[in-house]
């Protein structure tokens, strides 16, 4: 019995990190030690969970290689605004960020005497 199947039962949450696409790091919020075993992984699930990796994604897929799956179960969709927002964004970082630093980090006077 594996640690997942053994905490099926429990409330826990699973963060998962691709690290090739062979491996696979679990890590499960929760679980004892002692209740924790390997898990092999299948060709289908190891598929399951990449593919849910691409849906997920917030932003940027990253690879070591070109993989044509990720363009067919999410191609990509250029927004012209989006695209722009965030271009205004990164521009004006730079000064917001000097302006919440100033607010937050008062200049301090040094007596020196």
């Amino acid at each position: 019995m594996t640690g997942l199947q053994a905490n099926a039962d429990h409330d826990l949450k699973a963060v998962y990190f691709p690290i090739t696409p062979h491996h696979l790091l679990i890590t499960l919020f929760g679980a004892s030690q002692q209740s924790l075993d390997s898990l092999a992984m299948t060709n289908d699930l190891c598929a399951f969970i990449q593919r849910g990796t691409v849906y997920n994604a917030q932003r940027y897929i990253y690879s070591n290689s070109s993989d044509n799956r990720v363009l067919r179960w999410r191609p990509q969709l250029i927004d012209r605004d989006a695209y722009d927002a965030l271009e205004d964004e990164r521009k004006s970082w730079h000064e917001s960020n000097l302006k919440l630093e100033k607010d937050f980090f008062p200049q301090k006077k040094i007596v020196i005497t």
